[in-house]
């Protein structure tokens, strides 16, 4: 898999000399107690070394909400964004890398919810949280879990939300990890 990214990458950037130029919606590294950066999040640290692989500066100066970052993608502004989830609607308009270790949607909630969730089966009050900027496989659009999707900022704050009792769950990818 890095091989095959590494190949396309190489094939799109090579005439290159410029930074590649990537947006993101939150701070792609810390500094460290020795004062080195630790890069925060496999999708930044992947692309990270693909573009030191390759000898490309990798330029994470520009920050922005997600969707605007997909608009700067959109317009040229930015040349790549790391771990996009594939829709039939992106591949139309990006070149789309396979993603592999986010394959599962998974919804929390409290284990000791007074009414347990069945996502075949919601109760008309139940509500789930989802990032306002992820993107649902069309089976999940199509189907009647859809009516009981409502936009949250960030997982977190839709875990925080679930357990204040704001909303019944929250919805994310499970990383699928090799042992």
């Amino acid at each position: 898999m890095k091989e095959i990214a590494i190949l396309l990458l190489t094939l799109t950037f090579s005439a290159q000399s410029k930074p590649v130029k990537t947006c993101l919606d939150y701070t792609p590294f810390v500094i460290v107690e020795d004062g080195k950066k630790k890069w925060n999040g496999p999708n930044i640290e992947t692309l990270h070394h693909i573009s030191k692989e390759l000898n490309i500066e990798l330029d994470t100066s520009v920050r922005a909400p997600f969707v605007r970052c997909m608009e700067e993608l959109k317009n040229g502004r930015v040349d790549a964004i790391a771990g996009l989830i594939y829709t039939k609607e992106r591949d139309k308009l990006l070149h789309l890398l396979p993603y592999s270790i986010k394959k599962q949607l998974a919804v929390f909630y409290l284990k000791d919810n007074k009414e347990k969730i069945d996502l075949n089966a919601m109760l008309p009050n139940q509500t789930i949280g989802m990032h306002r900027a992820f993107a649902l496989p069309d089976e999940i659009i199509q189907s009647t879990l859809a009516k009981h999707l409502v936009p949250i900022g960030t997982v977190d704050s839709g875990l925080n939300m679930a357990l204040r009792g704001r909303i019944d769950g929250v919805m994310a990818t499970i990383l699928l990890l090799k042992p």
